[in-house]
């Protein structure tokens, strides 16, 4: 073994030609989409998707001897095929769906159906072309929507909590618990934005201290649940007309909308004042509340952030009720949002 001889290093280029022959089209050599780029003006417009979207409706829908509409299907080229009788596979199939339910423990929620023949609900004859099928309150006093209550003998709207919170005296206070009555509240109008807002401001608390769904809350925590539930009896003295009608004598109609904000929440309602020959009356809109993040923010954000879901329902009323003519007043007591 030894030194090796050294060898010169020496570099070395070749220069390689590809030629490839293409059929090239004559309109690539100027347009923009062989290098990437693409001119927006060659693009379809929202408007043209439309139209196209339209045209594809018409040439598909035709009109059958019976008077019904047909739409012929994407995905079938053709006439459509003939229709099976399919009533054996119908009937096997609701005894099947009948034993899941009896076996998952469910078939009581369906008990509406039988309700409906008890009710003696008169089928509809298919040779009528019209036919009117009146509601039946099977002569209670009141209709219900999960936690809506519409008083029929005075028109008026009010809320029943008790019924939707599933917990008993000897029941440990979960934060599943908490979160049952916030979730399955129906509320459209927001008439039971301040009894909701304490489970809320619970469930964030919950979060905060890291809690899971099956541990027991803190004692003082509990009490306040349990002080909350039991004062739900009082809501269903509060009620609200269930019709927003006009009257021939009211003289201004004005949208009042007042925004506010707190340390842990934000929020806005929306009030009708109407002015009437002999009296003024204000009614309630809609409302909304918010709670704050968990990212702490200034308050000063917090009474625009009020303003802004303010001003965005506001908008959203009018649309609704084609009120969008009516003059409306905006209220806050946030210098930094008046100025």
């Amino acid at each position: 073994m030894g030194k090796t001889n050294e060898i010169e290093e020496r570099d070395s280029t070749n220069t390689v030609l590809s030629c490839h022959v293409n059929d090239a089209i004559i309109s690539d050599l100027w347009r923009l989409d062989t290098l990437g780029i693409c001119d927006p003006s060659e693009k379809k417009t929202r408007e043209e998707v439309e139209q196209s979207a339209k045209e594809h409706f018409f040439r598909n829908v035709t009109r059958n001897q019976e008077g019904r509409y047909q739409i012929r299907l994407l995905c079938v080229e053709g006439p459509p095929p003939p229709l099976t009788n399919c009533k054996v596979i119908s009937e096997k199939r609701l005894v099947n769906c009948i034993k899941s339910l009896k076996k998952l423990g469910k078939i009581e929620e369906y008990e509406t159906i039988k309700d409906w023949l008890d009710q003696s609900i008169e089928e509809v004859d298919s040779s009528e072309p019209e036919h009117d099928l009146a509601h039946r309150f099977c002569g209670g006093t009141t209709g219900r929507k999960n936690s809506l209550k519409w008083k029929l003998k005075n028109d008026t709207v009010s809320v029943d909590l008790r019924d939707l919170v599933p917990f008993a005296e000897d029941q440990p206070v979960t934060k599943r618990i908490i979160l049952s009555p916030v979730h399955n509240i129906f509320d459209p109008i927001g008439l039971t934005c301040p009894a909701t807002l304490t489970p809320k401001l619970m469930l964030q608390e919950c979060w905060k201290l890291k809690l899971s769904w099956g541990t027991d809350l803190p004692s003082s925590m509990a009490r306040k649940f349990v002080k909350w539930k039991e004062q739900l009896k009082f809501l269903n003295d509060i009620s609200i007309p269930r019709c927003l009608d006009k009257n021939e004598g009211d003289r201004n109609i004005t949208f009042h909308v007042f925004c506010d904000a707190s340390e842990k929440t934000y929020a806005a309602c929306i009030f009708l004042r109407r002015e009437g020959d002999d009296s003024t009356d204000c009614q309630l809109i809609q409302a909304r509340v918010r709670v704050d993040p968990l990212k702490s923010i200034s308050m000063f954000r917090l009474e625009l952030l009020a303003c802004n879901i303010g001003a965005r329902m506001c908008q959203s009323v009018k649309d609704s009720l084609g009120m969008e003519e009516v003059a409306t007043r905006y209220w806050s007591d946030s210098s930094n949002a008046l100025y």
